[in-house]
């Protein structure tokens, strides 16, 4: 997530050269142009936009167009995930599966490979990356039920999507036995080409597909950044009527964000016409639950923190009301692991879902939310 401050000139310029404002891609309303702050000319490496010469054949080619018109087939029992998955770090694959709470644990997209690809001469170096063979034969899985969260910096996910054909990535999810992958969570930034926004919007979705064509139950992954993106986003919702679960990576939201983020939610919970609950993933995510005390109930948490606080030998606990690290260096690293789990979980039911913020949904405006999401 990237916020990005401008002045009303530039706001101004960049906004009536982006070619959105002409009406030239339907799928997208021309308003769209009005959030664009930077030049559509200066993007990101392996980022789409108008000004981008051959953006015609991205969109047509590798993406069938700009609507979110993915077909998907999974149908995720809303009794099946519980409120908090556990995202286990490498060194905490060999800790005893009986000893963690919950019946699903997760893992990142990161931690598959053998390698991360890394950036070279400012582009995406075409890494070839390799899957590690065996991964979920580790005792901490052989109980469990596995997520991958398909989440990542922008340098692996953009890379995947290039390679994923030639790994025969998805086959290979396949046969490692995950039993469910989120979406790949490629960025949206705030003030960028409303172009880019939502073809990288249709990738995540493709994704998902792709997924579910290798034999794997899959939850789609979006952003929203106005009012034009969440109702385009309710409307593949209603096209996909099988669908009652959506993945969110907090990672990189600020607090100026979470009303943002509260509101998109229950804008889908009150549009939909069937129950719908939602997977946050990473983040702040004690910050952001006391904006959605109302909606509890639809909340589903993932996170890798309170692993990594132990093995950096940091214990959870809760003195007065507030989640605390403790140094300890004497329990071991796997138990530590497990307790803090525990109390996490306890944490997040307890204190930052009662605690609820109250804010006025109103007070954003029409299809003018002033952030950006990653």
């Amino acid at each position: 997530m990237r916020s990005s401050e401008s002045s009303s000139k530039s706001l101004s310029l960049n906004s009536q050269t982006c070619r959105v404002g002409n009406g030239e891609h339907p799928e997208l309303d021309p308003r769209e142009a009005a959030f664009v702050t930077k030049p559509c000319d200066s993007i990101p490496i392996n980022t789409i936009s108008c000004a981008v010469l051959n953006k015609k054949e991205f969109i047509e080619d590798d993406l069938g167009g700009l609507s979110l018109d993915v077909k998907l087939q999974t149908q995720t029992s809303l009794s099946s995930l519980p409120f908090l998955i556990p995202i286990l770090d490498p060194r905490s694959f060999s800790i005893d599966g009986e000893k963690i709470d919950s019946p699903i644990v997760g893992v990142n997209l990161r931690n598959i490979f053998t390698s991360n690809p890394n950036k070279y001469a400012g582009g995406i170096h075409l890494s070839k990356l390799k899957i590690k063979e065996g991964l979920l034969g580790n005792s901490a899985f052989r109980s469990k039920k596995t997520i991958l969260f398909s989440s990542g910096r922008d340098t692996l996910i953009e890379n995947l999507w290039l390679e994923a054909e030639s790994l025969s990535f998805y086959i290979k999810i396949k046969e490692a036995g995950f039993s469910l992958a989120t979406g790949f969570n490629f960025s949206i930034f705030w003030g960028e080409c409303p172009i880019g926004q939502e073809a990288n919007t249709k990738k995540s979705l493709i994704t998902s597909r792709e997924y579910e064509n290798a034999g794997v139950d899959s939850i789609p992954h979006f952003y929203w950044h106005n009012d034009f993106q969440l109702r385009r986003r309710l409307d593949f919702l209603a096209r996909n009527p099988k669908i009652n679960f959506i993945t969110i990576n907090c990672q990189c939201y600020r607090e100026e964000d979470f009303p943002i983020l509260a509101k998109g939610i229950r804008f889908f919970i009150r549009n939909l016409d069937r129950e719908i609950h939602f997977l946050l993933e990473g983040g702040p995510l004690v910050k952001i639950l006391p904006y959605l005390q109302d909606v509890a109930p639809a909340i589903h948490v993932a996170s890798k923190n309170p692993g990594l606080d132990a093995w950096n030998g940091k214990r959870l606990e809760v003195r007065n009301g507030s989640l605390k690290r403790i140094n300890d260096f004497q329990t071991p690293k796997g138990s530590l692991v497990v307790e803090n789990f525990k109390v996490y979980e306890l944490y997040l039911k307890e204190m930052a879902l009662t605690q609820g913020i109250i804010f006025n949904p109103a007070s954003l405006k029409e299809a003018n939310y002033s952030k950006s999401k990653k």
